[in-house]
């Protein structure tokens, strides 16, 4: 979900109240962008053990006593290639692994990583996760596809979940995915969450269905469904058209989606669970050229209940352009803040109201040739350039305190590995890390 612009420019439209306005603040939730749409997990080899033949000896012996044993070294470890990070605290932490379909948890500020994957997860298709704290933890998995005939068929996904950092998980309930995915996960307290699932996209639309759950995850309701097949849609659905991101809840009641559209913006409201939803973008106000109305609102964030941050980009004059809007009343309003001076701007994160960061970086025959990290404390309305090291333009940022922080750039292919560095004083210095897949 990396956007690219060409400059940045102050927004000063005004704000627009949203027809749908959320209720007064609920428990806090804490969101993290889906997975996105967070294979599956590789178990951890075990030695085997090869009984040699014993000695020859008259048939009436059984040779029992003088059996040697010799233990097999386990097969190299696979190369670590982390996906996401969730860290908790500066030592505690999640992360995922899609190209072996594991999930991980450190203890060491992301040096060292320990699978501690749920049963059944495998690398196609991977599982997903939502990460409570440093030791709670939802999983959802489906079954591994074998051939591919298998790919996209219709399965039963399981839920799973842990209270003590991935070392036991309990099985919860199913649900059936008619493609065959685990989907993306998010709940707001220890019995109300949300499973959504891309049901396929196409020509710049996408299906997606949304489950819910009341009771921590072991009955799961289908909330909506939109779906390309006229007369499938569940009443009140969003449309099919765009590309869909995954939705955001703020309590049981309120959430948001966004997404990528080839005319116009997407961005749609819930009062009811995900049950329906209600077109929301006039919020935004923004005008689009006529002859290339593109957008791409694919990127949002909640810190608390009230305050979350949206990055879009739009075109218009032949230029692309980025526009940041934070929220403070959970979404009714959203406020376009200043955005740094850059052609380009990454996906932003924000620890608060206030504390935030993005990366951003100067372009050349539209590639990315430099990235600065960028820092405010005031909503927004002034930046701080902290220089980087490196080409990190794309990464993920993820800070648990003011100080404490990490960026990870992720590469495939067989020539390019993952970049994870830290930082312990905001930034003004990092410490580049190799992350260790450890035995137990």
């Amino acid at each position: 979900m990396l956007l690219l612009v060409a400059c940045g420019r102050p927004v000063t439209e005004g704000v627009v109240e949203v027809a749908i306005t959320p209720v007064a603040a609920a428990a806090t939730a804490t969101t993290t962008p889906t997975p996105s749409p967070v294979r599956v997990a590789t178990k951890t080899a075990r030695p085997t053990w090869t009984i040699p033949p014993p000695a020859p000896s008259p048939p009436s012996v059984t040779p029992t006593k003088d059996l040697r044993f010799t233990p097999v070294p386990p097969p190299p470890l696979p190369d670590l290639t982390l996906s996401t990070i969730h860290m908790v605290t500066a030592t505690e932490g999640w992360g995922t692994d899609r190209d072996h379909g594991i999930i991980l948890r450190t203890m060491d500020g992301g040096i060292h990583w320990r699978n501690v994957s749920p049963p059944g997860a495998s690398p196609a298709p991977p599982p997903s996760a939502f990460f409570v704290d440093s030791t709670e933890a939802w999983a959802a998995v489906a079954p591994a596809i074998t051939s591919a005939l298998e790919e996209y068929s219709p399965t039963d996904v399981r839920i799973w979940h842990t209270k003590d950092g991935g070392q036991n998980w309990n099985a919860l309930g199913q649900l059936h995915s008619p493609v065959g995915i685990a989907g993306g996960l998010q709940f707001i307290d220890d019995q109300h969450g949300w499973l959504s699932q891309s049901l396929g996209a196409a020509m710049g639309s996408e299906g997606i269905a949304i489950w819910a759950t009341e009771d921590g995850g072991l009955h799961w309701m289908q909330r909506s469904v939109t779906s390309f097949t006229p007369g499938e849609s569940t009443p009140g659905a969003m449309p099919v058209g765009c590309d869909k991101a995954g939705p955001v809840f703020l309590d049981q009641g309120y959430g948001w989606i966004t997404g990528s559209c080839a005319v116009g913006l997407f961005f749609y409201g819930t009062h009811d669970g995900g049950r329906t939803w209600q077109e929301a973008s006039q919020v935004f106000h923004v005008q689009f050229d006529p002859t290339n109305p593109e957008s791409d609102v694919s990127y949002l964030q909640f810190s608390s209940r009230q305050d979350g941050v949206l990055l879009m980009h739009s075109y218009s004059n032949n230029r692309e352009h980025q526009r940041l809007y934070l929220t403070y009343d959970g979404g009714a309003s959203w406020q376009p803040q200043v955005v740094p001076d850059t052609d380009y701007l990454g996906r932003p994160f924000f620890l608060n109201g206030q504390t935030g960061w993005v990366i951003g970086g100067k372009m050349k025959d539209t590639w990315p040739v430099s990235a600065d990290l960028y820092r405010t404390d005031d909503g927004g309305v002034s930046w701080r350039t902290i220089p980087l090291d490196g080409n990190w333009n794309g990464a993920d940022i993820d800070f648990v305190s003011s100080q404490a922080g990490w960026l990870l750039q992720g590469y495939s292919g067989p020539q390019q590995r993952d970049m994870l560095t830290r930082t312990l004083d905001g930034g003004q210095s990092w410490q580049a890390i190799t992350p260790q897949l450890v035995h137990e």
